[in-house]
């Protein structure tokens, strides 16, 4: 399968730099996924029903068996501080990105780094053309954050789902692998100021392999 040239399922990964980076989302990080899921301050806009370990770890099982998604640990300083995503991955097209949440704390600043990670690990990792995402229609400040980043809004990726007992309207956008180098090099200031000039995307395990000249950066969804 696709995602199985990456072996994901049966190694650690870790994709960014000391001061931010992404990791494989496993057993090792269920204690910190459930308390920030349960935790008010941070799911407005997830679903936000009690979780348990045992009903993460179930859910864990079944993501890692798949091959269409890819569920990212946010480290911070090598602290856990989110989650984050790439999921409904089509090999050679797109997928969509979200589930990202961050504690709420002075780090969420660093929400930027996590989304740039994203788009890098999505079209210089695994060559896709397409980035889509749906943030919640009262969501305002991720909207201007993403335009800022670079997204386009697409109706194509605009809907209705169910949130929390309620329909709410979903707006699309979507960022195409040609204006990718243009948004990162806009993005490079912001990004200077989160990193250590000399870091680099790096993924493990493996013989520190560089795979990306790209630094970083993404807003909350």
């Amino acid at each position: 399968m696709f995602l199985d040239a990456f072996h994901l399922s049966k190694m650690p990964l870790l994709y960014g730099s000391a001061s931010c980076c992404l990791a494989l989302n496993d057993s090792r990080y269920t204690k910190e996924v459930v308390q920030l899921r349960n935790d008010p301050s941070v799911n407005a806009y997830i679903h936000n029903e009690p979780l348990t370990p045992a009903k993460h770890e179930g859910w864990l099982g079944r993501q890692l068996l798949g091959d269409d998604s890819i569920n990212f640990a946010v480290l911070i300083h090598n602290e856990f501080k989110g989650t984050v995503a790439l999921y409904d991955i089509q090999p050679g097209q797109g997928c969509e990105y979200g589930r990202l949440v961050m504690k709420h704390d002075a780090t969420r600043i660093y929400a930027v780094a996590v989304e740039f990670l994203c788009l890098s690990f999505a079209f210089d990792i695994l060559q896709l053309r397409e980035i889509y995402c749906r943030v919640v229609e009262s969501n305002t400040t991720v909207m201007k954050l993403h335009k800022w980043s670079g997204w386009s809004n697409d109706d194509r990726y605009t809907c209705v789902l169910p949130l929390n007992g309620a329909q709410v309207k979903h707006i699309g956008f979507s960022l195409q692998r040609g204006v990718w180098p243009e948004c990162f090099n806009k993005a490079r200031p912001l990004i200077a100021r989160l990193h250590n000039g000399r870091s680099r995307p790096v993924v493990y395990p493996g013989p520190s392999e560089i795979v990306s000249q790209s630094c970083c950066i993404g807003a909350n969804q």
